[in-house]
């Protein structure tokens, strides 16, 4: 069984985190903290992108400055890349057949090679100009609304089925019924994933050209147009082989309990990070629910979140309470 193991000592900032960090004026003393209870900050790609998608020049350049002040190190590897790698060793074990002969992973490599650019250029002072950024996020935009459209429609049609005491199902773009369950986590998530794969290997998503990039070199092109697509994931591929594709999509299937909002595709990416450190730190008080929601769902929950909020005071004195209360929490 295959399960996400965190990297030891490790703590990971939802991006809010260091705006409120940088307004308290803390850096120095969130240093000291981190360095006194042996923990290593890892920053993501994501949390990156967030802030150099600031539209005011001079506020993008100091917080840039002020997470470099940080000296967190890099994720390892890619989320997407992690994604895609589960995904593809699931297709090896099933779906041999959809593999390509002669794999073509010359930019896999080179997308791998180049991962850490933007962080190096970030230390460097070299902050990219919003004109330079302009059309990743402007695909990120379109992602973003996709999946927000999505979620409010699955939340409407799952409310009026819900009045009508009906039985709320997947269907094809066909008409065709599934068998499948929307209220199940389990289900939803499998059908959720389904269908960001597809729209990102057969439609190229702009959004999902990372999913695309990873995966398809090892893939024969329309793989995923086989007639065993949808089983594949409702039936075939095992859960605890993929923790990262289904925790986000967990995450996305508790996001329709709450309010809808513009940051929930970001939040379901920063969601995956979730699993791979020891701790995960957000000021988002939804986010935070919806991270445990999905984590008394894993076959082995591992820690919660860790929620601090901002009408308590500064950064510093909750975070230091709240690696305590865990700590104790440890030792019972």
């Amino acid at each position: 069984m295959s399960q996400v193991s965190s990297i030891k000592n490790s703590i990971y900032f939802d991006t809010n985190i260091y705006d409120w960090i940088a307004t308290k004026q803390e850096a120095l003393g969130m240093h000291e903290l981190l360095k006194s209870r042996k923990l290593s900050l890892y920053i993501s790609n994501e949390n990156l992108i967030e802030v150099i998608a600031e539209g005011n020049k001079l506020k993008r350049q100091k917080e840039v400055e002020f997470i470099v002040s940080l000296k967190p190190k890099l994720e390892l590897k890619p989320q997407s890349y992690l994604h895609a790698m589960e995904l593809l060793k699931e297709i090896k074990r099933l779906k041999r057949n959809w593999l390509s002969i002669l794999p073509r992973t010359t930019m896999v490599k080179f997308f791998l090679a180049t991962h850490p650019n933007l962080w190096d250029s970030l230390k460097n002072g070299d902050i990219p100009s919003k004109a330079i950024t302009h059309e990743f996020a402007r695909d990120v935009e379109v992602g973003i609304n996709k999946s927000r459209s999505d979620q409010k429609a699955f939340k409407e049609i799952s409310n009026k089925t819900k009045k009508k005491s009906g039985e709320l199902k997947f269907v094809t773009s066909s008409g065709k019924e599934l068998d499948a369950n929307p209220a199940s986590p389990e289900d939803y998530w499998r059908m959720e994933a389904a269908s960001v794969w597809r729209s990102a290997l057969l439609e190229h998503n702009p959004a999902s050209r990372d999913y695309n990039d990873w995966l398809s070199p090892y893939l024969r092109i329309n793989a995923f147009r086989d007639p065993g697509y949808t089983d594949f994931w409702l039936k075939e591929v095992n859960s605890d082989n993929l923790p990262l594709n289904r925790f986000v999509g967990l995450v996305s299937f508790f996001q329709t309990k709450f309010k809808i909002s513009h940051g929930n595709a970001l939040d379901q990416i920063h969601g995956g990070n979730f699993l791979l450190y020891d701790h995960f730190v957000t000021a988002d008080v939804g986010f935070s629910s919806v991270l445990s929601e999905a984590n008394y769902c894993l076959t082995k929950p591992t820690a919660f979140p860790i929620l601090l909020k901002r009408a308590n005071g500064g950064v510093l004195d909750e975070l230091s309470k709240a690696l305590n209360e865990n700590a104790l929490e440890k030792q019972e």
